[in-house]
This record gives structure tokens, C-alpha cells and sequence, in this order.
């Protein structure tokens, strides 16, 4: 087999042919390294994120914050000022009894002396029977507005609607514990027969498990139902 291959390496060239001489001889390949300048990584020690400020004492003049309620005050209760305390439910409910009470009694006085008056210009010639009937429905409207105007503007004004008054009850602002106003005193009024009837006596309910035995109708108005204790 060597002896082939020499001859035709010895061979004569022919037209057209170049001898390009024995094959280059193949060593070991190179050995590849890192390249050059290639060093080791450098070392990232930890941030220099130093101390955090320091913010010092408040600025003059401030002072804590008053409670408020709700998530930014303690559980429980808003606290009364010493002497006072929230109505219960049964307070309420005997304040509300007694209203009711006043109102038929209003009713009763005004319509006695509607039929009163209505006899008497009866007897009286020349006046006819439709006059009568005017003056005993005026009379009549007469007490339940008397009432109606003590149960809203006055209790917003004063604080008390007659049966809260009797009974040592006041109707509130809550967080400022003032009375409410008379404008919001009719709307507070207004806010309880529409929570009765939407709620179909619920929200009336409301203060038998509420922290400031509010009914949902004072939560509406942001009021609440406190009496002295002493």
C-alpha cells in the first residue's frame, strides 16, 4: 500500500496538472485560554444605603388628633363628655311611644273643639254647613301640624321632641354634639319613615346592635341619641 502511494506521488504530471506536494502535517490543536485582559469578576458588596433620616419632634403648635371613629379610632364607641351617656333602645323607643301619645292627644284636643266650634256655628243663622266643616278640618290639621313642627324643626333646634324632653333625651350632631338645626331636623324625619319602609322596620331596629345605638336614619344624618346620667 505504501509502495502504491509512492508511485503515484512519482507518477509524471499531465496536462493541465499541478503537484501540490505532500499534505501539511496536522499537530495537536492549540490550547484555547481565556482571552486576554479577561480577569475575574469584581466584587459587588452590599448598597451603602446608610441610616434613615431622622424626622425629630413634631413641629410647634401640633397637637394629637381628635377620635373620630370608624378605622382611624379605637374600637368601641365615640366617648361622651362626663355626665352623658347614649340612649338605649328602650329610651328611645319610650320617647317615641310617648310622641305618639302627644300626637293623638293634639289630634283629640283640636278635633273637640273643631266639633265645639262646629255646633256653635251651627246655631248661629245664616252661616252654612260647609263653613263648619272647613273650620273643624283647619282645627284638626292645626294639631298634627303642631306637631309635626315640634317632632322636626324643634327637635333640631332644641335638640328634644316633647317625649324626648320628658324623658331627658337629646338628639345630637356626632362628632360636635350640638343640636342638629332645623333644616336637618326635618330631614332627619323624613330619613326615619323612609328607612321604616324601605327596610320594613330594620333600620329602626338598628340601634339594638349599634356601638352608639344609632338608628339607620341618624347614621343618614350623622346624629346620635345621648341623655345625662347625672
Amino acid at each position: 500500500m505504501g509502495e502504491d502511494a509512492q508511485r503515484i506521488r512519482q507518477a509524471p504530471l499531465g496536462a493541465g496538472q499541478q503537484n501540490y506536494g505532500p499534505p501539511p502535517a496536522y499537530g495537536p490543536p492549540p490550547a484555547y485560554g481565556p482571552p486576554p485582559g479577561y480577569g475575574a469578576p469584581p466584587a459587588y458588596g452590599p448598597p451603602g444605603y446608610g441610616a434613615p433620616p431622622g424626622y425629630g419632634p413634631p413641629p410647634p403648635g401640633w397637637q394629637p388628633q381628635p377620635w373620630y371613629g370608624g378605622f382611624n379610632g379605637p374600637p368601641g364607641p365615640r366617648p361622651l363628655p362626663p355626665g352623658w351617656a347614649y340612649a338605649t333602645f328602650g329610651q328611645r323607643l319610650g320617647a317615641y311611644a310617648l310622641d305618639v301619645l302627644l300626637l293623638f292627644a293634639s289630634m283629640l284636643v283640636t278635633g273637640l273643639v273643631a266639633v265645639l266650634v262646629r255646633v256653635v256655628l251651627l246655631q248661629v243663622p245664616g252661616v252654612p254647613d260647609a263653613a263648619t266643616v272647613v273650620v273643624a278640618v283647619v282645627l284638626s290639621m292645626a294639631g298634627l301640624g303642631a306637631w309635626l313642627w315640634q317632632y322636626t324643626w324643634r327637635q333640631g333646634v332644641r335638640g328634644s321632641s316633647w317625649g324626648k324632653q320628658i324623658l331627658g333625651l337629646q338628639v345630637l350632631q356626632v362628632d360636635r354634639l350640638v343640636p342638629l338645626g332645623g333644616g336637618m331636623g326635618i330631614l332627619r324625619y323624613v330619613c326615619l319613615h323612609l328607612v321604616s319602609q324601605f327596610t320594613i322596620g330594620v333600620g329602626l331596629l338598628w340601634p339594638l346592635w349599634d356601638v352608639q345605638n344609632q338608628g339607620l336614619h341618624d347614621k343618614i344624618v350623622s346624629s346620635v341619641v345621648v341623655h345625662r346620667t347625672g
